[in-house]
């Protein structure tokens, strides 16, 4: 056999195996575990699994819709030297079948601290015979401890749900909107990310409580998706949004 095939064929075989023994699906789960992820310590590798189950309905408002397919698109906010893989190399799932990720990396002093993961998923569902995609965005707290740390310091962070806020337009052009009706008195932190976790606006103030409005009037951004996060000393708010200019 022509060395060339030889060698390619075998790197087919290799990655397939690759593949194979990213991890192994749990089929006694019925959602996502664990919901935290264990933290992780500095000089230590890391490597731990995400099990999921891919719903087979969905209720939107009143209505449930079935659950055709779902995709993992991206896993954002994970220190640099971390990566992700699906055990199916697409991370395309069918509704009702069961999942997993395998999450490693080795991390260093400078990722010290508390931050909530965020995993965008598209969900693909039909609806009156027509192809529509759902957006989702779910995240998991995680933190990286310094080395001799026995406990964690950051603890995790309660979740603003989506009936606590408003942004909008999404999609937005010229400016954008957040409203928070009732936030804690306190130091708030709202920042813009891009899908790859890179920060493209930040800002900082010191809130007295109660209602909080956000006005942002982006400059010079490319249209596109992006990730939205609002942080306070003990709750956190993570959202996509879409710019589309006119």
């Amino acid at each position: 056999m022509n060395r060339r095939w030889e060698t390619t064929i075998l790197g087919w075989v290799l990655s397939g195996v690759i593949y194979a023994q990213v991890c192994t699906p749990d089929t006694a789960i019925t959602g996502i575990e664990p919901d935290t992820l264990p933290d992780a310590v500095v000089g230590d590798y890391y490597d731990e699994v995400i099990y999921f189950k891919i719903p087979l309905t969905r209720t939107i408002f009143t209505q449930t819709i079935t659950v055709d397919s779902a995709h993992i698109d991206s896993i954002a906010h994970f220190p640099s030297s971390f990566m992700y893989q699906c055990n199916k190399p697409s991370c395309m799932y069918v509704g009702g079948e069961y999942g997993c990720i395998r999450i490693t990396g080795s991390p260093t002093v400078k990722d010290t601290g508390t931050r909530n993961v965020v995993v965008f998923v598209t969900v693909y569902t039909y609806i009156n015979n027509s192809v529509v995609t759902l957006p989702q965005i779910d995240s998991l707290p995680f933190t990286v401890l310094d080395t001799g740390t026995a406990t964690s310091t950051g603890g995790s962070l309660e979740e603003i749900t989506e009936l606590d806020y408003y942004v909008g337009p999404n999609p937005f052009d010229r400016i954008l909107y957040l409203q928070v009706p009732d936030l804690e008195q306190g130091k708030v932190k709202v920042a813009i990310y891009d899908l790859l976790g890179k920060p493209v606006m930040q800002y900082r103030v010191y809130h007295p409580g109660g209602r909080f409005v956000w006005k942002w009037y982006p400059i010079s951004l490319r249209d596109g998706l992006y990730v939205l996060q609002l942080r306070t000393s003990g709750r956190t708010l993570t959202t996509r949004i879409h710019r589309r200019g006119k």
